[in-house]
């Protein structure tokens, strides 16, 4: 379980025992005494939880691709009509911070001369996606 779920959890625990002065136990106990399947309540809110949890995680990688894709060409243009020399020069470039801070810090410990053409895009696609817009 995440740590929200816990903490979700954690809080409802809390709102169901603020002003009771019945132990957790007692409360449970009392609940099922009534006819509350409890293991079964805890269980719904949990699902619930991990639900609501999932679809923010959707919505916020879908929100981030997105942006990365109004970004995507931006800063170095169309990186698959370029050759090894020209997206090596705008590595370089990165590194020696010609296009800010933000993406100059993408290009640590990098040995740009080891990689692939396809390294060398993704890589700019990458430090291009760290702008933001």
């Amino acid at each position: 379980m995440s740590d929200e779920n816990l903490k979700l959890l954690k809080n409802l625990d809390k709102l169901l025992f603020e002003d009771a002065e019945e132990a957790p136990d007692e409360v449970r106990r009392r609940l099922e005494s009534k006819g509350v399947d409890v293991k079964g309540l805890i269980a719904r809110v949990k699902a619930a939880a991990g639900e609501a949890y999932r679809k923010v995680l959707v919505e916020e990688a879908a929100e981030e691709e997105s942006r990365r894709k109004q970004v995507r060409g931006s800063v170095f243009g169309n990186l698959a009509e370029l050759g090894r020399e020209k997206l090596l020069e705008l590595v370089r470039a990165a590194e020696a911070g010609q296009y800010g801070t933000e993406i100059m810090a993408r290009c640590r410990n990098q040995k740009v001369e080891n990689l692939s053409e396809a390294d060398l895009r993704t890589l700019l696609e990458d430090m291009e996606s760290t702008i933001r817009k």
